[in-house]
């Protein structure tokens, strides 16, 4: 059964292990252990400081005790927090600190491959998605986030979006009550992982709206304004513990 299968699917078997060989290529210093440096190299100290105020039942975090030379800082009042939250999961599963760290910024890399695959497939094709998925990995703007500004939230921000605008696409052309709910927890996802992505984003979201309206010449502007509204208020409200205090 298994070899009849990849007798007619051998080219997708292929694609996927010619991706995450790629993917792993790209991320690879992620998985071996020790330290890495980086212009941002703050997230340690941020990720130790998330598990403690959690473990002591702060929730949603905001002060974190060991910034601010000591003296404490309200970091997570204006500062994304999803992409350490991340990072925490991992380090419940035993990962160390460093090792949580660098598994968030892996984890990151592997979500944005997925929605890239997925984003490409929904226009064209599987042969497609693969090779723009090629050029997604290299793409020296990714290296710079990775290696030398070490970047963690907007690397997130950036992973986000395939997989986000997929979700909008994909509602645009069938508005399920699902695609709506997936098109809403994206929004909510990335409005908790980096403030200027999400800003730009958000105004992209309503472009993309607008564009399929003019396609659509044959329906008229309210519904649409009111599905993008919904989702939109949603999206905001779901995140209004971090927008609210971080206006």
């Amino acid at each position: 059964m298994l070899k009849k299968w990849f007798k007619v699917h051998w080219r997708e078997t292929l694609g996927a292990v010619l991706l995450l060989s790629a993917f792993f290529f790209t991320h690879r210093f992620f998985f071996l252990p020790g330290d890495f440096r980086t212009h941002d190299n703050v997230h340690f100290i941020r990720l130790y400081d998330l598990d403690k105020v959690l473990r002591e039942g702060q929730f949603p975090p905001r002060w974190l005790p060991d910034l601010g030379k000591g003296f404490g800082y309200p970091f997570f009042n204006f500062y994304p927090l999803f992409a350490y939250f991340v990072g925490e999961v991992f380090h419940i599963l035993g990962f160390s600190i460093t090792m949580s760290d660098k598994l968030s910024f892996a984890t990151a890399g592997l979500i944005g491959v997925v929605g890239m695959l997925f984003l490409v497939k929904h226009f064209f094709n599987y042969k497609v998605a693969v090779f723009a998925n090629f050029l997604w990995l290299l793409l020296p703007y990714r290296a710079v986030d990775l290696y030398v500004r070490g970047s963690l939230a907007e690397y997130w921000g950036m992973n986000l979006l395939p997989i986000l605008f997929y979700f909008l696409f994909v509602f645009l052309k069938k508005r399920t009550w699902r695609h709506f709910f997936f098109l809403i927890f994206g929004w909510f996802l990335l409005l908790i992982t980096h403030n200027v992505v999400a800003l730009l984003t958000t105004i992209l979201i309503g472009l993309c709206f607008l564009f399929y309206f003019c396609l659509e010449k044959n329906k008229r502007l309210t519904p649409y304004l009111w599905q993008i509204l919904a989702i939109g208020m949603m999206a905001f409200s779901l995140a209004a513990f971090f927008i609210v205090p971080a206006l």
